[in-house]
């Protein structure tokens, strides 16, 4: 039986020791000749933030050690040849010379300085010599100082969607403004599994809710109908969910009031039916719903803060790159519902019905549903009530014109 060993996994002190050893290799293949002679006359030395940083950069577990070696020296050799190429010649000479490598992580710069490496010179003042900003594989989800434009924007994307399912009841995870890949962009992560009609309402409201929210932010004017123009691409995966969500509610849930009530899908352990594909007229028409329900988010959140809270919402997000739903809830003011995954948007008859059996609603919760929030004063209850109403009417209006108006007024109740 052939042997072979296992070895246990690097600490920390471990991978500290890997980078240290890279250092050296390093400068010494570009300083040092074969006879071990500095011919470059130049020392190097890192601080502590760059050496953090080196951790931070090149250390990924699960890809082991070599990894880190090939990013630890691929980092230093790029600022080393950047530093030496820097060096002001007319300065130097000659002369021996001490390069220090720092890193500043509130602005995301490496930052070189050198000095004379004598002993005459010990007193002296470090020299600047290179600035340059860097994108950082793993960069931190908090941040100080002066924020990036597309941190803020993306901040003011999720914290629509956020805002808007904290005011129709919907719960949360976590909000996240970091992105986890380059290129990508935040997300809000939603809980609980309820398949209320009113709730699954909600969810294409706060899926939407990033586009008037980028009104809001982008816009002067974020009420005229030029405003889209003037939002950024990221909410193009938002408009696709919001489709899937109110053709299913529709078409294959039976949540509209006025419609009727069938599977188009017709399976049933294999294709019995065919449906024809989604004619011109009525894409055209469900396009009109989406955007009048993404004109119904924007008015109410123009009527539920000023502009300047949403900003100084924007910035608190995106300072903090990710928050809770508890964290979140205390950014915006409002009640949180406590560590459970109900949804608080309404109290359905069903607890009538059944309050002498039926379970009490957690005690946050209850305190969730009693606050009135916004310069509207309402309940969260009293908003989704009102969410209804109108969402009823956009329905009518755009696929029942030919029903009365009556019909609206009570058509809501369905969503109960």
């Amino acid at each position: 039986m052939s042997q072979f060993v296992v070895m246990k996994p690097l600490t920390e002190d471990d991978y500290r020791g890997v980078i240290a050893r890279q250092t050296d290799k390093v400068v010494n293949a570009r300083l040092f000749d074969e006879d071990g002679r500095n011919i470059g006359k130049i020392r190097v030395q890192l601080s502590p933030r760059y050496k953090k940083y080196l951790f931070n950069e090149t250390v990924i577990p699960s890809e082991g050690a070599r990894s880190t070696v090939v990013r630890t020296q691929g980092i230093i050799s790029t600022d080393l040849e950047k530093a030496i190429s820097a060096l002001p010649k007319s300065k130097f000479g000659a002369k021996p010379i001490l390069l220090s490598l720092d890193f500043l992580p509130g602005s995301t710069e490496i930052v070189v300085s050198a000095k004379v490496d004598t002993p005459e010179a010990v007193a002296q003042k470090a020299e600047i010599i290179m600035k340059r900003s860097i994108a950082l594989t793993f960069p931190r989800i908090d941040i100080q100082g002066k924020i990036p434009q597309q941190r803020l924007s993306v901040s003011a994307h999720e914290l629509g969607h956020a805002l808007v399912a904290a005011r129709l009841g919907l719960r949360i995870d976590q909000v996240v403004v970091v992105p986890t890949t380059p290129g990508a962009g935040g997300y809000v992560k939603f809980k609980g599994d309820s398949m209320g009609a009113s709730e699954m309402m909600a969810k294409v409201y706060a899926t939407l809710a990033s586009r008037a929210m980028e009104r809001i932010i982008f816009s002067k004017d974020p009420k005229s109908d030029s405003s889209v123009l003037e939002i950024t691409a990221g909410p193009s995966q938002d408009i696709k969910q919001a489709t899937y969500g109110l053709f299913n509610m529709i078409y294959e849930l039976g949540f509209d009031p006025n419609g009727g009530t069938i599977d188009r899908n017709f399976t049933m352990g294999g294709k019995y039916a065919d449906y024809a594909s989604i004619p011109p007229e009525l894409a055209e028409k469900l396009g009109k719903i989406l955007r009048a329900m993404e004109n119904q988010v924007l008015d109410d959140l123009l009527e539920s803060h000023t502009k300047e809270w949403y900003v100084e919402k924007t910035i608190g997000l995106a300072r903090q790159g990710a928050m809770s739903e508890q964290e979140f809830y205390a950014l915006i003011g409002y009640e949180h519902p406590g560590e459970n995954i109900e949804t608080y948007g309404r109290t359905y008859n069903i607890r009538e019905m059944f309050q002498r059996v039926i379970r009490a609603k957690p005690a946050a919760l209850k305190k969730a549903q009693g606050q009135r929030r916004g310069l509207q004063n309402e309940t969260v209850e009293e908003t989704v009530e009102r969410y209804l109403s109108v969402f009823a009417g956009i329905l009518q209006t755009n696929l029942h014109p030919e029903k009365s108006r009556s019909s609206v007024m009570g058509c809501h109740k369905l969503f109960q």
